[in-house]
Order: C-alpha cells, then sequence, then structure tokens
C-alpha cells in the first residue's frame, strides 16, 4: 500500500520526540488513567454517587467505606483480580477515567507514570473547582448516571467487536531474549512496546504469514545497546510453539523471542535509549517493518488529518473487519506507548486496548485528543488497513456445463484458512484469450469466516456453441485465484403448449363464431405453460406470442401482429414452466385473439407442439370497472371482475373478508396482500380457496403470520393450516382455528398446565380447535395441519388457563408481559417478547413475567433426545430428496418409514433408546450416501443394556443410597436388572 506522507508538524515532532515511544525499564505497569475534558462548571461528587456510575457499565466487587472526603477520582475494584474502574470525582466531566478487565489496585504501589498521571488528573480537578464554584450534586441515580453514557449519534448503529487477541505479551523475559545489552553495563535491553505491540499483531495473522523471515535483519551502532547480530533471511517464525501469555520451555521462549527481535530491529528501533533499558522507535518505520518482513500490508495514518468521527469510524471499520490496529500517542511526563487497539464496545463506545504489559492495563478507554489512550493522548497515529498480502484461502472454478443462448450456474468453492473474513468475487468471461474491462458477475454480498467453506453461484449466458468460453476468478485486490475454459454445448427445445389463458372475467360477448370473454382491463396478461420433454436438451428458447385485432366492419383479423418476446425462461429435461406474456395499452371496445408463435429458437428452430383443444385466447377489452371500498377489517368489491386489478388495488393487509358480491364475471382465484383473506361470493367457482357461498366453503387455506378474521362462524369441506416456512425441524407453539389430526412424522403435545418453569403437555393424535400446543416436525414435508368438514369459529382470541395463555388471530404488539417461544441457551423456551415486536397471528402467548422463561422440555432428558431424533430423521428425508437416482431409494424410504413411526408414536420412553435410535440412522444415512445399505430396517433395535431383566429381583434404596426392605413413603430409587428410575411414592 501506498504510504501516507507526514506533515510537516509531526516531522518536526518527531525530531524533538523520538524516544517518546519507549519502554521503561524498571517497571512494565499498569497505566490506566484517562485525561478526560474538563468542562466550564465544577460539580463535585461524592463515592456514593461515584459507585452508582460505575455500576453502570460494570459490576462492581467493592466493600471500602463511602463515608470518605470529596476526591478528584474514586477507585473500584471489580473483585480480586478481576481489575478496578476509576470514576471522576467532579460531574462536569467524562464519567469514567478508565477501566481494567484484570489485576487489582494496591495504593501506595503504583509504577511512577501512573502515579504522575493520578496527580495530574488531580491537580486539573483542583484548578477546575479554584476557578468555578463547585456545589455537592443532590444525588446520583442509576438513571441519570445512565444519561452520562450517551453515545454520539454516528455510533448508534454500531455493534460490539470482543477484544481480537489472545495474547498478552511483555517487554521482559523472555519476550526479549535476543536483545541487545548495554555497552556500559551490559543490562539487556527490553524488547519496546513498538515491537511487542507489532509482534502481537503479526501472531494474530499467524495463518496467512510467511514461515521465515523475509529478508536479514539490519545491524546498527546507534543506541545504548547496539544492534550487532543479524538474523539471516529464511530465519524460521515458529508460530506453532509461541505462546498467547508468560515463559515455556526453551524453545517456546526462544520461538516469540525470535519474533520480537526481527520486529525490533526491522523497525531500526533504539535499544538501550537513555541511560537505561529503555527502546524507542517510531510508528510509521515499523509499517514498513512488518509490511516487508512479515507481509502484512498497512496504511499509517495520523489522528490530525481526520475529525473525530472521521477518526474512530475508520477505526471502528478496521474492527469490524477483524483487523487489529497498532495505535500510539504520547503523554506530557512520560513520552509515548504503543498499545494493540482491538476492540469495541457498544454500550460505553469504549476501545480496548492491549497494553503490551503481560495483560496489565488491558481495558475500554476512549480515543480522543483529551482523553484518549490511557493519558497518552498527543500525537496519536495508527497502523491501519493491515492486511496479508498472501491471505491463507483458496477458490477453485468448478468447471461448468453451458449450454447456447442458456443462463447457466458457475459455481466457485471458496475455503477460508485465513485469519480474515473473505468477501468479493469477480468472475469475468470471454469467448476471446482478453479478460473483460469489467466483471461478467459478481459477489459481493456473501461473507465467509475464517474457518468455513462457501459455494458461490454466478450466472451467464453463453451465446455461442462454437466457441469455448475463458473465465477467470479474482479478488476485490485484482489477484487471480483461479482460471479455466469451458465448452459451450448446442440446446435443443421439445416444447409442448400445456395451456393458454388470460385474465378475463366469465362474462362472454358472441360476436359470429367466436366468444369473446370481457377483459376488464387495458392490460392483457396472458398465461402460458410449457412442457419439455426428454427428447430435448436444458435450454432457453426465445419465444413469441402474437396478438390480433379483429375488424368488426369486415368481420375479418387484421394480417399484421402485435408480438411480445421472452427469453428468459429456462428449462432443464422434463420441466414444465409457466410464464406471463403481458400486452398494454390495449383499446377499450376492441377485440383481439392471441396465440403462441409454434416455434422455439434455441441452437436450432424448433417446432412448438400443442397438446390442449384451443390454442388462441379471444377476449374484448373494457374499461376497468373494480373497486375496492374498505371499511376497517372489512371491504366491499365491486365492477367487472380482473384478477391481475384486484392484486394491485387489495394492498390493506389489516383487511380480512372481501365481499365480492356485487362483481361481474368472477373466474379466478383472488389474491390479497393478506393471504387469509375470504372472499364472499352469491356462487362457487371451482378452483378458487378461501370463497364462502352461503357459510360454506369448499378449500379453506389459512397462513401462519396472516390476520384471520371471519365475518361470521361458517363451515369448511377442506381446510388446511400453512405453518411457516423452516430452514430445519425445529419446535413451534400454535392453536388451529379447526379440529385437525396430527400429521405423519410430527409430534404434537397440547399445553395442559404451565408451571414456574416448564410447561405441562399431553402427546397428541387429535387436536382441538382453539387449543394451544406444541409440536415437533422431523420431515421437511410437513408444511401444516389439515382437516375435513371442519366448523370455523369467528373469535379473534383464544384463551385458555385462566387467561394465561392467549392466542391471536391476528398479528399484534407485544404487550409488557407477553412471552413467545424462542430460543434460550440453544434450547426452546418461551422468554419474554421485545417491547412493541410484533407476535404472529395464531402463535401461542403466555401472559406472565418470568425472567428465566419457560421451558418447553417437560421431561428435559426424554425430550431433548427426541428433538435431536427429529433432527436426524429430518437430514435422512433430505438425503433421500437429494438423491433420487441413489439404487437404495427404496430400501432407505422404508427404513426411514419405521423411524418416523416410532418418532410418532414415541415409542421410546428413555433417552438411551431415543439418542441410540438417531445415532442408527445416521449411520444409515451414510451407508445410504456411499450406497451400502445392508437392507431395509423394520424393527428398530433399542438398547439392550436398558431393558427389564423381568428375572432380575426388584430393590428399593433411599435417596442416599440405602437398600430398603420395602418400598417407603418420599423419594425412592428403585432397581430391576440394569434398570434404574427414581419415584415418588
Amino acid at each position: 500500500m501506498k504510504e501516507l506522507s507526514i506533515s510537516a508538524k509531526l516531522q518536526n515532532y518527531l525530531k524533538v520526540v523520538a524516544h517518546h515511544f519507549t519502554s521503561y525499564s524498571k517497571y512494565c505497569g499498569l497505566a490506566i488513567l484517562l485525561t478526560c475534558p474538563l468542562y466550564a462548571n465544577a460539580d463535585a461528587i461524592d463515592r456514593s454517587q461515584a459507585r452508582i456510575v460505575a455500576q453502570n457499565i460494570v459490576s462492581i466487587d467493592d466493600s471500602a467505606p463511602d463515608d470518605v472526603a470529596l476526591a478528584p477520582y474514586y477507585i473500584f475494584s471489580r473483585g480480586a483480580g478481576k481489575g478496578y474502574v476509576i470514576v471522576s470525582g467532579d460531574d462536569s466531566t467524562a464519567p469514567i477515567i478508565g477501566y481494567t478487565d484484570m489485576g487489582d489496585y494496591v495504593e501506595g504501589q503504583l509504577p511512577a507514570p501512573l502515579q504522575n498521571l493520578l496527580d495530574s488528573w488531580a491537580e486539573k480537578i483542583k484548578k477546575l473547582q479554584e476557578q468555578n464554584p463547585t456545589k455537592t450534586k443532590s444525588k446520583m441515580s442509576p438513571a441519570k448516571a445512565k444519561q452520562r453514557f450517551a453515545l454520539a449519534s454516528y455510533k448508534k448503529a454500531w455493534v460490539e467487536v470482543p477484544a481480537l487477541m489472545t495474547t498478552h505479551w511483555h517487554q521482559s523475559y523472555p519476550y526479549n531474549m535476543l536483545a541487545p545489552h548495554r555497552t556500559d553495563n551490559n543490562n539487556q535491553a527490553l524488547t519496546g512496546c513498538l515491537a511487542t505491540a507489532a509482534s502481537q499483531i503479526v501472531y494474530y495473522f499467524r495463518k496467512d504469514n510467511p514461515t521465515a523471515t523475509l529478508y536479514d535483519t539490519p545491524t546498527y551502532g546507534y543506541g545504548g545497546a547496539p544492534v550487532t547480530k543479524s538474523l539471516p533471511k529464511g530465519t524460521p517464525l515458529r508460530y506453532d510453539l509461541m505462546k498467547n501469555s508468560g515463559t515455556g520451555s526453551l524453545k517456546q521462549d526462544s520461538a516469540v523471542a525470535v519474533l520480537m527481535y526481527a520486529a525490533g530491529t526491522s523497525a531500526w528501533l533504539t535499544y538501550g535509549d537513555g541511560s537505561g533499558t529503555a527502546t524507542s522507535g517510531q510508528n510509521y518505520k515499523m509499517g514498513d517493518a512488518i509490511r516487508g518482513q512479515f507481509a502484512l500490508n498497512n496504511d499509517c495514518l495520523y489522528k490530525e488529518s481526520f475529525s473525530q468521527q472521521a477518526w474512530e469510524t475508520k477505526v471502528y471499520n478496521n474492527l469490524i473487519s477483524g483487523r487489529p490496529m497498532l495505535y500510539t500517542g504520547a503523554s506530557e511526563k512520560d513520552g509515548g506507548h504503543a498499545v494493540v487497539l482491538d476492540g469495541y464496545q457498544a454500550t460505553t463506545g469504549l476501545y480496548h486496548f492491549n497494553f503490551g504489559w503481560g495483560g496489565q492495563g488491558d481495558g475500554w478507554y476512549t480515543i480522543d485528543d483529551e482523553t484518549g489512550m490511557n493519558g497518552f493522548n498527543s500525537y496519536q497515529s495508527v497502523l491501519a488497513n493491515i492486511t496479508p498480502k498472501n491471505q491463507n484461502y483458496t477458490a477453485r472454478i468448478l468447471f461448468p456445463t453451458l449450454y447456447e443462448k442458456t443462463t447457466c450456474t458457475i459455481n466457485v468453492m471458496v475455503n477460508n484458512d485465513a485469519t480474515l473474513a473473505q468477501s468479493k468475487f469477480y468472475l469475468y468471461c470471454s469467448t476471446t484469450n482478453t479478460k473483460p474491462s469489467s466483471p461478467t458477475a459478481k459477489d459481493e454480498n456473501t461473507i465467509i469466516e475464517t474457518g468455513d467453506s462457501a459455494k458461490l453461484s454466478f450466472s451467464y449466458k453463453a451465446i455461442n456453441a462454437k466457441k469455448p468460453v475463458n473465465i477467470w476468478l479474482y479478488d476485490a485486490n485484482g489477484k487471480l485465484l483461479d482460471n479455466i475454459t469451458a465448452e459451450v454445448l448446442p440446446t435443443k427445445s421439445a416444447l409442448t403448449l400445456k395451456n393458454i389463458s388470460a385474465d378475463t372475467s366469465d362474462d362472454i360477448t358472441t360476436i359470429g363464431n367466436y366468444k369473446f370473454h370481457h377483459l376488464n382491463n387495458t392490460t392483457a396478461n396472458i398465461s402460458v405453460s410449457l412442457a419439455n420433454s426428454d427428447e430435448g436438451t436444458i435450454c432457453q428458447p426465445t419465444l413469441k406470442c402474437a396478438m390480433f385485432e379483429y375488424d368488426k366492419e369486415t368481420n375479418t383479423w387484421a394480417t399484421d401482429s402485435t408480438t411480445k418476446i421472452i427469453n428468459s425462461l429456462k428449462f432443464d429435461v422434463g420441466e414444465t414452466r409457466d410464464t406471463i406474456f403481458q400486452f398494454k395499452y390495449l383499446k377499450a371496445g376492441s377485440l383481439y385473439k392471441v396465440r403462441l408463435v409454434p416455434v422455439a429458437t434455441t441452437s436450432t428452430k424448433d417446432p412448438i407442439n400443442v397438446d390442449i383443444a384451443d390454442s388462441e385466447v379471444y377476449f374484448q377489452v373494457f374499461e376497468p370497472s373494480l373497486a375496492v371500498t374498505a371499511n376497517g377489517r372489512q371491504a366491499i368489491v365491486t365492477g367487472g371482475w380482473n384478477p391481475t386489478l384486484f392484486t394491485e388495488i387489495a394492498t390493506d393487509s389489516h383487511v380480512t373478508t372481501y365481499d365480492m358480491t356485487a362483481v361481474s364475471g368472477l373466474s379466478s382465484q383472488p389474491k390479497a396482500a393478506n393471504k387469509n383473506a375470504l372472499f364472499y361470493s352469491n356462487s362457487n367457482v371451482e378452483g378458487i380457496s378461501n370463497l364462502i357461498v352461503d357459510s360454506r366453503c369448499n378449500d379453506l387455506i389459512i397462513n401462519e403470520g396472516y390476520d384471520f378474521l371471519p365475518r361470521n362462524n361458517f363451515h369448511a369441506a377442506k381446510a388446511k393450516f400453512m405453518t411457516q416456512p423452516a430452514e430445519k425441524c425445529g419446535w413451534g407453539a400454535l392453536a388451529l382455528p379447526f379440529a385437525a389430526t396430527t400429521p405423519k412424522g410430527v409430534q404434537v403435545r397440547e399445553i395442559t398446565g404451565i408451571s414456574s418453569v416448564k410447561l405441562i403437555h399431553s402427546h397428541n393424535s387429535e387436536i382441538a380447535a382453539a387449543t394451544p400446543f406444541v409440536y415437533l416436525p422431523s420431515t421437511p414435508a410437513f408444511t401444516g395441519f389439515e382437516a375435513t368438514d371442519v366448523n370455523i369459529n369467528s373469535d379473534s382470541i383464544y384463551t385458555s388457563h385462566h387467561d394465561s395463555i392467549t392466542v391471536n388471530t391476528i398479528n399484534t404488539i407485544a404487550a409488557d408481559r407477553n412471552m413467545t417461544l424462542g430460543m434460550k441457551n440453544n434450547l426452546p423456551y418461551f422468554i419474554k417478547t421485545e417491547a412493541e415486536a410484533q407476535i404472529a397471528s395464531f402463535s401461542v402467548i403466555i401472559n406472565a413475567n418470568i425472567a428465566n422463561g419457560i421451558r418447553i422440555y417437560n421431561e428435559p432428558t426424554i425430550d431433548r433426545a427426541y428433538t435431536a431424533f427429529a433432527d436426524s430423521l429430518y437430514s435422512a428425508h433430505q438425503a433421500l430428496a437429494s438423491h433420487p437416482e441413489n439404487s437404495q431409494c427404496t430400501q432407505f424410504a422404508d427404513s426411514i418409514a419405521a423411524y418416523t413411526h416410532a418418532f410418532e408414536n414415541y415409542t421410546f420412553d428413555n433417552k438411551n433408546d431415543i439418542t441410540n435410535a438417531a445415532k442408527q440412522l445416521g449411520t444409515l444415512i451414510q451407508q445410504f450416501l456411499s450406497e451400502e445399505l445392508p437392507s431395509a430396517i423394520y424393527n428398530i433395535p433399542t438398547d439392550s443394556t436398558n431393558d427389564y431383566d423381568t428375572n432380575a429381583p426388584v430393590r428399593y434404596y433411599s435417596i442416599d443410597g440405602t437398600q430398603l426392605t420395602a418400598p417407603r413413603r418420599g423419594i425412592i430409587i428403585i432397581k430391576q436388572g440394569n434398570k434404574v428410575k427414581k419415584v415418588k411414592k
């Protein structure tokens, strides 16, 4: 990367304070003070008020008395070894000076620089309160303390970034084992804060780094400890031996010492700066060093070039992308220091610093000019955008099958073993050897986390079967990842017209031998259904639809036609596809006919067969008259029917019923924004669901998550409740508006009660209407619950158990005490619903305020095992559906059926048998995939170690293990053979 220029101001500064970024020889101390901005008015707070401020951001464990004199700051322990927090003693300053995540505060044992910083803070508070009237605040409240932590508006959407580093390295032994010695007293120099910070960052990127140094480290004679030893190019870097902290074996200690020495000397650090063992250097030189020696690109940025918002945004963007930064700053008394900035705390707006002092001082701080970097708040700079030159990931183009004039998929497999997440991939395709200037396709949205793999899919339409296609894959940095050449196959369609229709009403005008359906719109949508037989190939043909106008004066059809073309419809072999040709700006009163041109163009021109009696559509155009008038949840529809126009105007999802009795020519399914809308008409129309005539509905379909509210009770000949689609099996909680039978492959349990921590439920094969239950499906084929000849009630709220459980048939907004089904610790629980969240219709709502939630599992070990069993069944069904070519499909399907029967009938009554069945099924899946299934399984074996030995004697024991002569009241243990159970008599 291009190195940023250093301002003249900083060039002069560096000449004067080049020694600022030093390490201290007498201590490796803890500095936790932030010199915060002081405002016009001084408002002293006492220790009790400071305690409230501290408790607002961290837990404290401090029993020291609060009855002390007013002070410029107060220190509270977070517990032994857990760090401490320093709160400002004046309400007109920033509330928190700083806090640490480890260590203890011991008065009188602070290193000199830390004591200087605390003294400086006390002096500033003293001057502030001398120059301005001081008053003691009335009382600090938690709410008021919280207000003091308000974040800048630009941080509102920022999320938590936990500390990225795992290392807690130091500057002394063993890290400085290779550091040079002073020439005057032979004392060994420290590594230096720059080397320690940089080495930790280099180690962070170890997955991508070269495994040996890239050039000879330099030697030089300046400093009290001249550098006389050079590490040759190719010196091994043994990241695998390096420990996160502390000392280890000689090999482990030597490994980290080599890294420290290579970083420090490559950056030309001054060892033995001044008269001690401190080591100094400059940030931009370290940037050069890690770029050249360890292949880590970076930019050296200086804060003076940015506004506060731009600076913090730059820092945050690095952190959210997984990039720690080498951050430097200086203070008036103690020179400078370099740290690793590696985390962001969303609740406080503070940043995490790793100080390179063995974990001491590591904590959360601000980065503004006054309070930033733990008191080292001047001349802040950062090595940002640190990125390995050669990231450890691979991307491979999977050889595609390309078809002429057909949009095909080119798949790419990416395996990410790099430190950073990977994204932004670009595909270039050409029939020449020259890569196009712009990408043919790109994926800029998929993020592949470290350790993950992903298959990316790109679309490409090959034009000419006579020319192979060269394909290149690049990343965002312009690096070539892979390239191949693929052949293009010719295509041929074998299409048959299965249906053609227009969005007309049932009203008809007859002229001569022609019957023209009424099109109550000036736009016609012509629906066409085509099937591609196995005589064709995969293809994407060009299709044409022609419309002719009828001349009423001559009673003839115009010879010229209006033609619409579609070439985006792709067919697999044997596939049937539907499409729509749209004709706009038609003339009211005119008569038209439409037909599909019977030729499809692929690599050749292929005839289209006709498999229907009426291959032409006739219609007369009328001005649109359809209107919807809504009043709350009910609406009245009037005018001539047109399904397209109805969908365009029936957009209010709150409307639950439409009165269609004044609609002329209703002929097709109305589609409203509310999928559960009911349509009231005077006569039945075949094929229309949710149509109610004289309080009867032939086909009722209800969808979870949409409002359902009938005008009155009615009867449904056939009813289906569609659950919300799920990516995998998992628990659900519902109440149905009709009675139903439990579907195949599903466990249903009626909720019969609630305890303080769990549901009480019973197994059910029949589901009562308006009754809450939980369910667990085991197959992807499950889409909902079905019934026949059921009565539907018009109630909008179902209640049970003294109103502690409610179910609404409409979507509702969560109230204060509403608990709905969710996940807690990866287990299904009823948990408090977030305020203002929408609760989907038909969801079970428990009206309670139980902080820890209510678990679904009645018998935790058994229910958890059945959940895992369901997951295994789900995987088995997916495997079967994904491999129809497998020769053992029939055997495997029979085995799945046996396990499904055991699942839905609760065949097993103990955890071991259920777990054993799930494991057996997992083995069967692997055997099926490798086509090594021995035979179908019809009787599922159980774990024999859990069977009762009916011949074994029954023995009774107390809860403490004492054998009893006979059972007694209370909790006892019964043992018979290998079966043991605990019961309450």
